[in-house]
């Protein structure tokens, strides 16, 4: 088209597993987060988490009719504001703080989680402290929130530093 300006590119705003790996601590089973989408430093973040058959936590939560256990949807979230957390501060890494779970949850679930579905993780800070993070999160399957609530997780030592 004569005379359109190009957009100008944005940079990069997803990350794979890999860089998951690179940025938080959990490993099988307790990695709960897949792959970022799209993100903002300082503002938003969404994320998604692949929920499948296979995961352990299908054997006994319940073995009828599997549901993701609401503190496996609460870890995704958390892990999702963790890294948010993470990549919205100077000179955070693997050897940074470690962001740990300390703080307040509240949560809504309004309605399960099952295998085949995939969870859209959307997470906003609300405020960014020295010590911490709070973030407002939802969940969402379909479009449709099946979790939302509050976060505030707290920085920790990384022991690896100690």
């Amino acid at each position: 088209m004569a005379g359109a300006v190009a957009a100008p590119l944005r940079p990069q705003r997803t990350l794979c597993f890999e860089d998951l790996r690179q940025i938080l601590a959990h490993r099988f089973p307790l990695l709960m987060l897949d792959r970022v989408l799209d993100f903002e430093p300082g503002k938003h973040i969404v994320g998604c988490k692949n929920v499948t058959s296979n995961e352990i936590q299908f054997l006994g939560h319940f073995p009828s009719v599997a549901i993701m256990p609401g503190v496996l949807i609460i870890e995704a979230l958390a892990q999702t504001l963790h890294v948010l957390d993470s990549l919205s501060r100077e000179g955070d890494g693997p050897d940074g703080p470690l962001l740990k779970f300390l703080g307040s949850v509240t949560m809504n679930f309004l309605k399960p989680a099952v295998p085949g579905d995939q969870l859209l993780l959307e997470v906003d800070i609300v405020k960014q402290l020295r010590s911490g993070v709070v973030g407002k999160a939802v969940a969402r399957v379909d479009g449709a929130a099946i979790a939302k609530g509050e976060l505030t997780l707290m920085l920790k030592e990384n022991p690896r530093n100690e």
